[in-house]
C-alpha cells in the first residue's frame, strides 16, 4: 500500500491537497516554537538557527506559498524536461522525507556536546594575512576576467551561461579560489580597531570582487560569502568581547544579503539591457519583477522543486548513486585525468537527469541537499540530517572557543558550504579547504618572525 493510497482510505481524496498546505505550513511554526520554548539561545547557537530557519523557510514555508494556491495538486522544475509532475503521493513522500531528515539534524546537534574552553587574552596581529589575503584576492579579480576569454564588453552584454567554456580552465578556476580569499579579511576585520589602511583596502577587494564576479558573471555567491564572513566575525567578536550585539547591524546586513542573492538573478537577465548606472540602480529595487521571478522560477523555490523531481527521476529514470558524492570530496584534489574513475559532480549526474541537452553544453543543477541525499542513498539518506547536526555543533564549538585557524577558516568560509550543501553542490567545501590550507601555509611560513600573525592552534 502506498502512502498516498494509506492517507485515501482516511482522507477524502480532495482532502488529502487541503492537509498538505496544512502541514506545510504548520510544522515550520511548532518547531521554530518548540526550539523557543526549549531555549536554544541565538549567542551561542547562531549556526544552528541559521541553518534552522532557512531550511524550515525554503523547504516549508516557500513551496506553502507558491503551491498552496493550488493545492500541491502540480509541481514544476523548469530546469527539466519532465513538464508539470502530477503525484500527491510524491508530495506526501517528499515532506514526509525533509521532515525526518530535520529530526534527525536536530538529534545530531543536541547530543553532540556543547564545549567551551577559558578565552585567553591574546592580542594578535592580523595587519599582514589581511593585506596579503586582499591582495591576493586582487589578483585573482584581473585573473578571472583575464583566464575567462571573453572580453569585458562581451562579458556586460551576455546572459549568465554563454561561457561555461571558458570557465573551466584551470587558471580560471585558480584565480577563483583566490577571490575567496578575501572572506578571510572581512571576518577578522570587526577585530581591527585602528587600522584604517586595512579597513580601506579590504573594501578596494570587495568592490573588485563585486565588479568582476557580480555585475561581469553574474555570480552571487563570492560576494555572498564575503558578506556572511563579515556577519559570522562580527557575532564572534561581540561573544569574545561581552559586547551587546547590535542587531540593528546584523539585521540590515543580512537583510542585504537575501536581497542581493535573489534580486541579483533578475538582473543577470536583464544586464544586456542597461544602458547607464540609473538602470542598474532601478535593477536592484526592482523588488517585485525580482522576488516574483525568484519565487516562480528561481532560488527561493528551487530547492523544494530540485528535491521534487530528485524524489520522481530516482530511481526512475537513474539509479542511485551510492555515495559517489562524498567519494569525491575525499578525491577533490586528484585531477580527473589521473583518476577516471573519479565520480562525476553530483550537479552534473543531476543535469545528465533532468535535462540531457543542457548536460552536453556543460550546464549544472545542483539537486538541494535533499535531492542530493536521496539521490545518494534513497530514503536511507535522511541519515545526512543527523551527520549535518553533529558537524554543526563541532563547527559551533570551535567559533565559541579562543582564535585559532580551524576558528578562522570556519568563520570565513564555513557558512559559504552551508548554503551551497543546502542547494545541494559542495563547491562550498572546497573553497573552505582552501582557506584553511592557506592559513597553514601562512601561519607557518611566519611563524619564525616576531612582526607577523602568530595564531593558536585550535586543540578542538
Amino acid at each position: 500500500m502506498t502512502i498516498y493510497k494509506f492517507f485515501d482510505n482516511f482522507i477524502p481524496r480532495e482532502g488529502v491537497n487541503k492537509l498538505l498546505i496544512f502541514l506545510f505550513w504548520i510544522t515550520p511554526i511548532l518547531f521554530i516554537l518548540l526550539l523557543i520554548l526549549f531555549k536554544i539561545n541565538f549567542k551561542d547557537n547562531y549556526l544552528f538557527w541559521i541553518f534552522t530557519l532557512a531550511y524550515l523557510f525554503l523547504f516549508f514555508i516557500v513551496p506553502a506559498i507558491k503551491y498552496g494556491a493550488n493545492d500541491f495538486k502540480s509541481i514544476t522544475f523548469s530546469p527539466s524536461t519532465f513538464g508539470n509532475i502530477y503525484s500527491n503521493n510524491l508530495i506526501i513522500k517528499l515532506y514526509l522525507y525533509q521532515l525526518v531528515f530535520f529530526n534527525l539534524f536536530l538529534i545530531g546537534y543536541i547530543i553532540t556536546p556543547f564545549k567551551i574552553k577559558k578565552h585567553t587574552n591574546n592580542k594578535l596581529k592580523f595587519d599582514n594575512i589581511i593585506f596579503v589575503c586582499n591582495t591576493l584576492s586582487i589578483i585573482g579579480s584581473v585573473g578571472c576576467v583575464y583566464f575567462s576569454g571573453v572580453s569585458i564588453s562581451q562579458l556586460l552584454g551576455s546572459a549568465r551561461f554563454e561561457y561555461w567554456e571558458s570557465r573551466s580552465t584551470i587558471p580560471y578556476l585558480f584565480s577563483g579560489y583566490l577571490q575567496m580569499l578575501l572572506t578571510i579579511p572581512a571576518y577578522l576585520i570587526p577585530y581591527l580597531k585602528k587600522n584604517r589602511f586595512a579597513k580601506i583596502y579590504t573594501l578596494i577587494a570587495f568592490l573588485a570582487l563585486f565588479f568582476t564576479k557580480m555585475v561581469l558573471f553574474g555570480t552571487r555567491t563570492p560576494i555572498i560569502a564575503v558578506l556572511t564572513a563579515f556577519i559570522i566575525g562580527m557575532l564572534n567578536y561581540y561573544r569574545e568581547h561581552n559586547i551587546k550585539l547590535n542587531k540593528n547591524r546584523i539585521t540590515i546586513i543580512s537583510l542585504l544579503c537575501i536581497h542581493l542573492a535573489v534580486v541579483w538573478q533578475y538582473i543577470r537577465y536583464q544586464k544586456a539591457l542597461y544602458t547607464n548606472i540609473n538602470d542598474w540602480i532601478s535593477g536592484l529595487f526592482n523588488i517585485k519583477e525580482a522576488y516574483t521571478l525568484s519565487l516562480n522560477n528561481g532560488d527561493l523555490s528551487y530547492f523544494f522543486e530540485a528535491s521534487a523531481a530528485t524524489l520522481y527521476a530516482i530511481p526512475r529514470i537513474h539509479d542511485y548513486i551510492y555515495g559517489d558524492s562524498y567519494l569525491r570530496i575525499f578525491l577533490f584534489f586528484i585531477p580527473s585525468s589521473l583518476f577516471p574513475f573519479k565520480p562525476e559532480e553530483t550537479q552534473r549526474v543531476f543535469a545528465s537527469i533532468i535535462n540531457p541537452h543542457m548536460y552536453s553544453i556543460g550546464a549544472t543543477y545542483p539537486p538541494s541537499m535533499i535531492g542530493d541525499s536521496y539521490l545518494n542513498f534513497g530514503f536511507f539518506g535522511v541519515i545526512i540530517g543527523l551527520a549535518i547536526g553533529i558537524l554543526l555543533k563541532v563547527w559551533q564549538n570551535i567559533l565559541n572557543n579562543p582564535l585559532s585557524i580551524n576558528k578562522i577558516a570556519i568563520g570565513s568560509a564555513g557558512i559559504t558550504f552551508l548554503f551551497l550543501y543546502m542547494r545541494g553542490t559542495f563547491n562550498g567545501m572546497y573553497n573552505l579547504i582552501f582557506v584553511w590550507m592557506f592559513l597553514i601555509v601562512f601561519t607557518t611560513f611566519f611563524s619564525k618572525c616576531k612582526k607577523h600573525i602568530k595564531i593558536v592552534w585550535s586543540k578542538a
